[in-house]
């Protein structure tokens, strides 16, 4: 696997790979724009979907040579769905797909794009052969380039915050992280759009702050779902109530807000299985949250019991189902069950 592309002399062949859809796209696209705005070769460039195209014409598009262009650039979306369904009686390596792959023209550069779950992994595997793949991708990951793009798992989303906004030149402190991917962390496309609409907002200050990602979200200081995660924690109703009220009159978050709860109580969950004495540091990275924040979990952790937890789950799935299903009132159904999770009131 390479880590950069010769832009001017890119390899014949190229295949994206992984579980991260947002990262794929941006790959592939970041490629094509480098590709097709050099003006030091003209460049015949064709997109086609594996559904509509198989490996013989695939074979034969790639070996032509364009008269008008010193070189045919053509990226294949879906590539897994060109390939047969079922094994035929030639050995696939000696398709003209096959062939190609083993004498590719050096005039083309094929670019593959597939979520196929066979490679899921491979890089990471110390076990991946490429002989122990299916074909084609037994030979294009034995003889040509390949990107893999991993899962990148919820968790982790504040550490990608933070190098997104390293690569854009602007740091943000913990809080601020936080609160953005309090916002948007539901996937990295929503939240790389939230980066850039952020970095358009601050002009040219390089640093971010919370107050800066509340305005651009439109919440006021104290009136945000990250606040509402720590009045809850301190179980607080009263306040729990008035931040919800002040949140939803400025825009419909419901679901917002119950995932980020859910994810608030099923690491307290965690935190029931460890000794709360130990580090901080430690502690924090064991259930995979900035220490900056982890004050608040320790104090929900020491208010909240064992049941009221798995209760207060109960109260945000039932929450959640009601929301997705019935057109009832949602502020009725978002104040009961605030009501259910905190402390002194019914979790019938």
């Amino acid at each position: 696997m390479k880590n950069k592309i010769d832009i001017l002399n890119p390899p014949p062949i190229i295949l994206v790979f992984g579980e991260e859809e947002f990262l794929i796209d941006e790959f592939i696209q970041n490629l094509l724009n480098a590709m097709l705005k050099n003006d030091e070769q003209k460049i015949n460039y064709n997109l086609y979907d594996g559904e509509n195209t198989d490996l013989a014409d695939l074979a034969d598009l790639a070996s032509s040579y364009s008269l008008l262009a010193e070189r045919n650039l053509i990226v294949v979306r879906n590539f897994e769905k060109s390939l047969p369904k079922a094994k035929g009686k030639k050995s696939p390596e000696d398709s003209p797909f096959g062939k190609y792959l083993l004498n590719p023209n050096p005039a083309t550069t094929l670019i593959l794009e597939t979520m196929s779950t066979n490679l899921n992994g491979y890089t990471k595997k110390s076990t991946s052969k490429p002989s122990n793949m299916p074909f084609p991708y037994n030979i294009i990951l034995d003889k040509h380039s390949f990107f893999e793009f991993p899962k990148v798992w919820s968790r982790d989303y504040p550490k990608w915050i933070a190098e997104r906004l390293s690569k854009n030149g602007l740091k943000a402190p913990a809080d601020a992280i936080e609160l953005l991917n309090s916002m948007a962390g539901d996937s990295l496309r929503s939240l790389s759009n939230e980066i850039e609409k952020l970095t358009l907002f601050l002009g040219s200050k390089k640093t971010v702050s919370a107050q800066d990602v509340m305005e651009l979200t439109g919440l006021s200081k104290g009136n945000t779902v990250f606040d509402l995660q720590q009045a809850v924690g301190a179980m607080d109703l009263q306040k729990s109530i008035n931040i919800l009220l002040k949140i939803l009159s400025i825009e419909r978050q419901e679901m917002l807000i119950l995932s980020v709860l859910q994810k608030f109580f099923l690491i307290l969950l965690k935190l029931t299985e460890l000794n709360l004495n130990e580090n901080k540091f430690t502690l924090a990275s064991q259930i995979g949250i900035s220490p900056y924040f982890f004050d608040d979990y320790i104090l929900a952790a020491r208010k909240y019991k064992f049941s009221q937890i798995v209760a207060s789950l109960k109260a945000l799935q039932e929450a959640d189902e009601l929301l997705k299903s019935s057109g009832g009132d949602n502020l009725a159904i978002m104040l009961n069950m605030l009501i259910k999770i905190i402390p002194g009131q019914s979790h019938s």
